[in-house]
């Protein structure tokens, strides 16, 4: 990166790519957003993952910003 031998596309191709298709929650995300759901929907981004009247991101959910994608 820093050196120039590899190209800055190269190096945030796979970000670019979880964030235009997403990606699953795990199990432990799936979990640990029940203790901390008010401070997620006080995150617009991150409220958005939380599905309107349920407590937590449901496992296995897809988790994606393509908004973010330069």
């Amino acid at each position: 990166f820093g050196s120039g031998r590899v190209p800055r596309t190269r190096i945030v191709a796979p970000a670019e790519r979880y964030a235009r298709e997403g990606f699953p929650a795990s199990r432990y995300v799936a979990d640990e957003t029940v203790s901390l759901v008010s401070l997620l929907r006080a995150d617009a981004l991150l409220a958005s993952w939380i599905p309107a009247g349920e407590a937590r991101i449901a496992r296995g959910q897809r988790l994606q910003n393509p908004a973010h994608v330069a």
